[in-house]
């Protein structure tokens, strides 16, 4: 089966209404397979620039080889 982790935040972002968040770094280490990662994104001032941010951070977190894919990604939505 696969882990999906909702409520995704960066450590500088506040929790919004969610009550229960993990930074990325912390769902990977708990073997999450897939991130859910709305807000910071949609709430930013450019959410292309900021999720390529999101994704250096996630890759450079992690030591071993880790594939991210962006599912669900409209730019032409924002």
């Amino acid at each position: 089966f696969l882990t999906i982790t909702p409520g995704i935040r960066l450590d500088t972002v506040i929790t919004d209404d969610q009550t229960r968040i993990m930074t990325p770094k912390l769902a990977i280490a708990n073997l999450a397979d897939y991130l859910v990662i709305g807000r910071p994104i949609t709430n930013a001032p450019d959410p292309y620039a900021q999720l390529i941010s999101i994704l250096s951070s996630i890759n450079s977190d992690c030591h071993s080889s880790i594939h991210t894919r962006v599912v669900g990604w409209n730019p032409s939505v924002l």
